[in-house]
């Protein structure tokens, strides 16, 4: 059996449209950053100001991307919200939030937005997913686009690059054999 190299599945530029941090205008800073009643009632029950810019910068850059990143609270972003939300744009906000805190701001959001994070519970499923796509989208890159939207209909937030390349790595290698054995069948 032959064993594949980690496969690339993105240029350069494309792993950066996909895992990148939003950067947002004026328009759609407004946009993700506003929140529905029931949204600002769950950023409320956090009780500093930074804990609530974190939730709001979070929940934003999720709903414009269904990603997590690490937070950076001095942010032109941060000051929007500040600004927005506190009537005051001179508040200086810097560190992190502890990670007790971050962890239920990200459960928050997957459960407000129907979400479910990647796990690798999923993974069995996906690759046999994958396997299936490669039967009708032999191109890495068009079984890819596939699998994202596959990931986009299921509410699952897709997993890193990495872990993405090791599943199709491992589709690969189960769709060659499958093909091998047909081919020596007959």
């Amino acid at each position: 059996m032959y064993t594949y190299n980690k496969i690339k599945l993105l240029s350069d530029s494309e792993i950066e449209t996909i895992y990148s941090l939003p950067i947002f205008n004026e328009t759609e800073k407004a946009l993700y950053f506003s929140l529905t009643d029931q949204e600002k009632a769950i950023a409320e029950k956090y009780r500093t100001v930074k804990s609530q810019v974190h939730f709001m910068l979070s929940l934003g850059y999720f709903k414009a991307k269904q990603q997590f990143y690490t937070i950076d609270l001095s942010s032109e972003d941060a000051q929007f919200i500040l600004a927005q939300y506190f009537n005051n744009d001179k508040i200086t906000l810097s560190g992190k939030i502890d990670d007790k805190t971050n962890r239920k701001q990200k459960n928050d959001i997957l459960t407000l937005l129907g979400y479910q994070d990647w796990s690798s519970k999923f993974q069995t499923k996906i690759e046999t997913h994958i396997c299936e796509l490669l039967r009708y989208y032999p191109k890495n890159h068009s079984a890819l686009r596939q699998l994202l939207i596959y990931f986009s209909n299921q509410n699952i937030v897709i997993p890193t690059y990495r872990k993405l390349q090791d599943m199709f790595t491992a589709a690969f290698a189960t769709e060659e054999n499958r093909l091998n054995s047909i081919i020596c069948i007959h």
